[in-house]
C-alpha cells in the first residue's frame, strides 16, 4: 500500500449519519466547542485551548501532517446538523510493516450515543485486512473507561500497560497508556 492512495481513498468517508471529512478554518467554532471543554479533552496529552487562535495553530499543523502523509485528522460531522462533533485519527502509520493506530475525541454533549464505536467499528473494517494493515492499535489512558469499553466492544484486545508514554502538556508529567489491539490474522492475504 502506498501513502498516495491512502490519503486520496480515504479523504472523506460517510458511515450513516457521520461524514469524516478534512478538517477546514470554518470549523474553528465548532473545533474551539471540542477543545475548550476539559471533559471533552481529558485524556489527551494536549492544552484545553481557549481561543481561536489556538485552533488556527492546530489546524496548521493538521494541515502539514496530512500533506506530508504522517496522518490523517478527520472532522467528525453530524451530517443531520452540518456540525463538526468530534475529531477522528489515523497516526502512527507504518506502511512496512502496515499497522497504525487510531485515536478520536468526541463533544462531551454527543457522548453516549454510540458514536466513537459505530466510527472505530466502520473504520477498523475499511482498513484492517486485505492490502491496507493487518494490525490497528489504541493508547487508551487507563482512567478512561468509557474508550476502554469502545474498544472492547468493537474486538479490541488488550495487549499491556505502557508506563510513562505519553507526555501530558497539561501537567508537565508523563501519563501511562494501555495499548489494544485488533489484528488481521489470515497470512495467506498478505
Amino acid at each position: 500500500m502506498n501513502s498516495e492512495f491512502l490519503f486520496t481513498a480515504y479523504r472523506t468517508v460517510r458511515t450513516g449519519d457521520f461524514l469524516l471529512r478534512p478538517l477546514f478554518y470554518s470549523d474553528r467554532d465548532d473545533l474551539l466547542e471540542i477543545y475548550s471543554n476539559y471533559e471533552s479533552v481529558r485524556y489527551q496529552s494536549e492544552y484545553v485551548m481557549s481561543s481561536l487562535d489556538q485552533i488556527d495553530e492546530m489546524l496548521a499543523v493538521l494541515e502539514k501532517g496530512a500533506q506530508n502523509h504522517y496522518f490523517l485528522r478527520w472532522g467528525i460531522e453530524y451530517l443531520p446538523i452540518s456540525k463538526v462533533i468530534g475529531v477522528f485519527s489515523l497516526h502512527h502509520i507504518d506502511y512496512r510493516n502496515k499497522h497504525a493506530q487510531f485515536g478520536y475525541i468526541v463533544s462531551e454533549p454527543y457522548w453516549h450515543r454510540g458514536i466513537a464505536s459505530t466510527l472505530l467499528n466502520d473504520m477498523t473494517n475499511r482498513l484492517l485486512g486485505t492490502d491496507r494493515f493487518i494490525r490497528i492499535e489504541l493508547l487508551i489512558h487507563p482512567e478512561n473507561i468509557a474508550s476502554i469499553k469502545t474498544a472492547e466492544k468493537c474486538g479490541y484486545e488488550r495487549e499491556g500497560h505502557l508506563r510513562k508514554v505519553a507526555y501530558n502538556v497539561r501537567t508537565g508529567a508523563f501519563d501511562d497508556r494501555l495499548i489494544y489491539s485488533k489484528v488481521f490474522d489470515n497470512q495467506e492475504d498478505y
